[in-house]
């Protein structure tokens, strides 16, 4: 995951760290420290993402998973990049869900449409009848 992705959506739209830990669901002192130790739940993840109305994978720079191996020391900002076939299946799972949530939005804005509709806020329409 790019933590530097999250912080830069939120630093794009002028956001205290204040906002930045209520549009997370989290206290600003949990907020910092998450992002400091790079701790992010995927619940989290999930609230940022809809907050935007982002897809998941917005928050990744690759479709390859980034996996540590045990042991393996890496330097600072170094990560070693391999196919992942558990995080592979959990990333087809978010975009499967990314575009179910995009179609129940849709549905939500055609709902919207229609209620307005029969409500009688269509343009050229008096108490539901066309004039």
């Amino acid at each position: 995951m790019n933590y530097d992705k999250v912080w830069s959506l939120f630093t794009s739209k002028d956001y205290s760290e204040r906002a930045m830990a209520r549009a997370s669901g989290m206290s600003p002192s949990g907020f910092k420290s998450m992002m400091e130790k790079k701790t992010m739940t995927v619940e989290t993840l999930e609230t940022i993402a809809n907050h935007f109305h982002l897809p998941l994978h917005y928050f990744f720079d690759t479709s390859k998973n980034e996996v540590q191996e045990p042991g393996q020391k890496l330097n600072k900002g170094q990560v070693k990049i391999f196919e992942c076939p558990e995080c592979i299946e959990k990333e087809k799972r978010l975009e499967d869900k990314d575009r179910t949530i995009q179609a129940q939005r849709e549905t939500i804005e055609t709902q919207k449409l229609l209620i307005s509709n029969l409500r009688g806020n269509q343009p050229g329409l008096k108490n539901g009848t066309y004039e």
